[in-house]
């Protein structure tokens, strides 16, 4: 049998249920909102850190490739020079008079007596 006083009782104890689930909940969900702001935190340290080093090696490897265009722009001229020295020398071989192979030159002997 239903009593006058069982509805109202029933609607504290619903109260007093949510009451202690909401409680239950807030002890349990403030660790862990905790933790939560900790590894966002963390997280985006991690991404300017990597941000960091991605720019590092970007101004590395464009420091790299200055350096390599300077060694073949280097070799380059090297090999221009050598090209007109081999030109110049060349051309004054041809220039100069030929020596036929084969030609004999006698020295004089003294005679005997």
């Amino acid at each position: 049998m239903e009593t006058a006083g069982a509805p109202m009782e029933n609607i504290d104890i619903r109260g007093a249920l949510r009451e202690g689930l909401r409680e239950g909940l807030r002890e349990e969900a403030s660790p862990i909102s905790r933790r939560l702001a900790e590894v966002k935190g963390l997280h985006n340290n991690s991404i300017r850190r990597l941000e960091r080093i991605e720019a590092t090696l970007d101004s590395e490897r464009n420091a790299r490739i200055d350096d390599l265009a300077l060694l073949v722009e280097l070799l380059t001229e090297g090999w221009r020079s050598l090209n007109v020295r081999l030109a110049r020398i060349e051309q004054q071989l041809a220039a100069a008079p030929q020596h036929q192979s084969g030609d004999v030159y006698h020295i004089p002997r003294a005679e005997a007596s």
